[in-house]
């Protein structure tokens, strides 16, 4: 496993999406579900 320096509390759980950010939400995701091998 690779050390990190992210902050546990921020989660898309409490994250509030809004019509001005769904395209960096949505992006986020993608990367976040294969995090170094499509992006």
């Amino acid at each position: 496993m690779v050390a990190s320096d992210l902050d546990p509390k921020f989660t898309f759980e409490s994250f509030v999406m809004g019509p001005a950010n769904r395209l960096a939400t949505a992006a986020a995701r993608r990367v976040s579900d294969a995090p170094g091998t499509s992006y």
